[in-house]
């Protein structure tokens, strides 16, 4: 086959995909309409309450502080375990993995990551409330 015909080939997929995708499109209008309006809802309670952009950086914020913190504990928890040299390799082991220090080690980093994720969410909660609360006190569905 020639180059051409394969360059005519990939024209034509591509014509057929973009007319795929163009009736895909149509059929979606409705939705593609809500979108633009939950888009339009969404700036509006941004616009009348910024203080909402607070909250993320106080939780970043937050965040950092935990891990700083956490680092500084889990550094310490591991450093009170037993570790034992392997000749004259510059690599050391644990001693015993039932050490109490590194059962501390694992709960503690559980509890860092939980706690991350609690936070994570306290922060969606708290924009997700303001903005139901701002939906049906202020703006009201019928101004969607």
């Amino acid at each position: 086959m020639p180059e051409n015909e394969y360059y005519n080939i990939f024209g034509y997929i591509s014509f057929g995909l973009a007319a795929a995708f163009l009736i895909l499109i149509c059929c979606c209008c409705s939705r593609i309409r809500l979108g633009i309006a939950i888009c339009g809802v969404a700036g509006k309670f941004v616009a009348s309450t910024f203080q909402v952009f607070f909250v993320p950086l106080i939780m970043g914020a937050k965040i950092i502080a935990l891990w700083v913190a956490a680092v500084f504990a889990m550094v310490g928890l591991i450093g009170g375990t037993r570790y034992v040299v392997n000749g004259d390799d510059v690599f050391t082991t644990i001693e015993s993995y039932t050490d109490t220090y590194l059962a501390m080690f694992y709960y503690f980093v559980f509890g860092t990551l939980w706690t991350n994720a609690f936070l994570q969410a306290i922060a969606i909660f708290v924009i997700a409330a303001a903005c139901g609360f701002w939906y049906y006190n202020q703006a009201g569905p019928q101004s969607a």
